[in-house]
């Protein structure tokens, strides 16, 4: 049944957040032919100057969005677990032959697909506008080769550093359900969600400093792979507690009426 509930949320997923994969396409390559262009000018400001302003908008809602992607992708999976979960979904929801642990698997799964899938799409499209720059753009080839060696380099590292913001975004988004469904078992309360949110996630950042400053007080350096590895092992049991408080929330406080 798992298997079901997540194509069925693949399928939503599809209809309604690859709109966002494709505007983010399209303006990536519009910025690639803007770039193109841009060389093919040479030095003459006089003739470039018009690309060149486009050139800068394009650039900078492209930077917006590839900051923006990611938590678009959380707001939208918390919003389909609210809708799905505590609204008037949630009466046909929860008569379906499914464990509330089964409901929350789908959707965390497909929380965490869609945050791999837009870390992926925002790569490639970099990946995309630095590709094949003329030599007369020294910079952005200094850039591109610096960070071909870097992640050459520091690719166990990075890989650390991209499961941490996997467990920091599961977390996040387990954190939204449990204040959705706290929400509801007190008469949809705004409030109380809001707040089990902010003090969730400042709580996270205090013991996550906490454990930081325990291991350099042992000797261990800051950027240390040991103090990665110990602020993942922290998120994925808080991940882990929240996943069956919200279950229980589920099967036992849960009332739509």
């Amino acid at each position: 049944m798992l298997t079901k509930l997540i194509k069925h949320e693949m399928l939503h997923w599809v209809r309604t957040f690859s709109i966002f994969y494709i505007i983010y396409a399209i303006v990536a390559v519009i910025t690639k032919i803007l770039i193109t262009v841009e060389m093919s000018y040479g030095d003459n400001v006089e003739e470039h100057i018009f690309t060149t302003i486009l050139l800068a908008i394009f650039g900078f809602v492209m930077m917006l969005f590839s900051i923006m992607m990611p938590w678009i992708s959380l707001a939208h999976n918390s919003n389909r677990f609210k809708k799905n979960m505590f609204s008037d979904e949630g009466y046909l929801t929860n008569t379906l032959p499914v464990t509330p642990a089964e409901h929350i698997g789908a959707k965390l799964i497909m929380g965490g697909i869609s945050y791999v899938c837009t870390c992926l799409l925002i790569f490639v499209c970099i990946l995309l506008l630095i590709a094949g720059v003329d030599q007369e753009y020294i910079e952005m080839n200094f850039v591109f080769d610096e960070l071909q060696d870097f992640t050459m380099q520091n690719f166990g590292e990075m890989m650390l550093g991209f499961l941490l913001s996997v467990s920091v975004f599961v977390g996040i988004l387990l954190l939204c359900y449990l204040a959705e469904g706290l929400a509801a078992i007190n008469g949809g309360k705004k409030a109380i969600a809001s707040g089990v949110a902010i003090l969730g996630v400042v709580l996270a950042m205090i013991i996550s400093s906490a454990i930081a400053t325990v291991l350099r007080a042992n000797g261990v350096e800051y950027d240390s792979n040991a103090r990665v590895i110990a602020q993942i092992i922290f998120y994925l049991v808080a991940d882990v507690g929240m996943f069956f408080l919200i279950s229980y929330i589920l099967k036992n406080k849960l009332n739509l009426e």
